[in-house]
């Protein structure tokens, strides 16, 4: 589905979008449906905003035109994702297999939560890992109306505010032992 709604948004998106922040279950905006932001990013700018909500309007041209990989690190689920300061924007992937204990509890049950926790924030997010091979913003990924409009904006001048992303849950046990990721940059 995630995928779906970025092919709609970059080939058929309307002018304006409006984004009210709000999730289901306390999830992450971004890392709920990375793909549809990756395209939002690329093609809107922020309008409007509000105390609620942010206009967005499509950009005639995209902001860039493609990814392309500046970096590789294989980890463990478990471990702490760290990220370097950058002057401009970049973004991250990452590819973590389940284990035979996780693809039979998938098949016959469900998966037990994965959260991820973006620097010191209290609150983690519950995440699907399998779409995170979708990019999303690195240190520049934001949680709060404002930070989207930041990072949304024409001329954007966010505030690095992620240097470390941490999973946790009692998903983890299900994936392993070791996940892919992927630094790239805008081109």
């Amino acid at each position: 589905m995630d995928r779906l709604n970025a092919a709609f948004i970059r080939d058929k998106g309307p002018r304006f979008l409006l984004f009210d922040g709000l999730t289901i279950d306390h999830r992450h905006p971004w890392t709920e449906t990375p793909a549809m932001w990756l395209e939002v990013y690329r093609w809107y700018n922020t309008r409007l905003l509000g105390d609620h909500s942010l206009l967005l309007e499509r950009r005639t041209a995209p902001r860039f035109e493609q990814l392309k990989v500046v970096g590789h690190l294989e980890m463990s689920i478990t471990s702490p994702l760290d990220f370097s300061a950058s002057p401009t924007a970049v973004f991250w992937t990452m590819r973590c297999r389940m284990n035979f204990q996780g693809s039979l509890q998938k098949m016959l049950f469900r998966t037990p939560e994965v959260t991820m926790r973006l620097g010191n924030q209290d609150k983690p997010f519950r995440i699907i890992p399998e779409v995170m091979d979708s990019p999303m913003l690195a240190e520049h990924l934001p949680s709060s109306l404002s930070e989207f409009a930041s990072v949304l904006d024409e001329v954007p001048v966010p505030v690095p505010n992620v240097k470390r992303i941490q999973f946790g849950g009692p998903g983890l046990t299900t994936y392993g032992p070791a996940c892919q990721v992927e630094f790239l940059a805008p081109l």
